[in-house]
C-alpha cells in the first residue's frame, strides 16, 4: 500500500470517529471518551514499525471497534471473557490451561512483544 493511500485511510477513519463521538447520544463522557481514546490509540499508533501488515491490523482494530461500538452502543472495549474451563479447538486443546487471545479489535491492548 503505498504512503499516501494508506495515510488517506487513517485520516479518513479518525475524522469518522472523531465525528461519530460528537454525534454520540449518550452521555457527555462517553463522547469525550470516545475523542480521547481516538486520540492516544492514533497517537501510540503513529509511528508503525511492521509495514504494511501491522497498518492493515490497526486499521481493521479501529474500524472494528468502531462498527462493535456503534452496533451496540457502548463506547468502551468489549474485552472477550472466557470461562476458566473453556477449551478452543486448535489452539489450547494441548494444554493444561485453555489459551486466551485477545479478539482483532483488542490488539492495541494486547501485550507489547507482539
Amino acid at each position: 500500500m503505498s504512503g499516501v493511500a494508506s495515510s488517506t485511510r487513517v485520516l479518513r477513519l479518525y475524522r469518522r470517529i472523531l465525528r461519530e463521538g460528537r454525534r454520540w447520544e449518550g452521555p457527555l463522557e462517553e463522547r469525550e471518551y470516545i475523542a480521547e481514546e481516538a486520540r492516544k490509540l492514533f497517537r501510540q499508533n503513529a509511528v508503525l514499525h511492521g509495514g504494511d501488515e501491522e497498518l492493515e491490523r490497526k486499521l481493521f482494530e479501529g474500524e472494528t471497534r468502531l462498527e462493535i461500538g456503534l452496533h451496540y452502543r457502548i463506547p468502551y472495549p468489549r474485552f472477550a471473557h472466557f470461562d476458566k474451563n473453556t477449551t478452543m479447538s486448535g489452539i489450547g486443546r494441548d494444554r493444561k490451561k485453555p489459551v486466551q487471545v485477545l479478539p482483532a479489535y483488542m490488539d492495541s491492548y494486547g501485550s507489547k512483544t507482539q
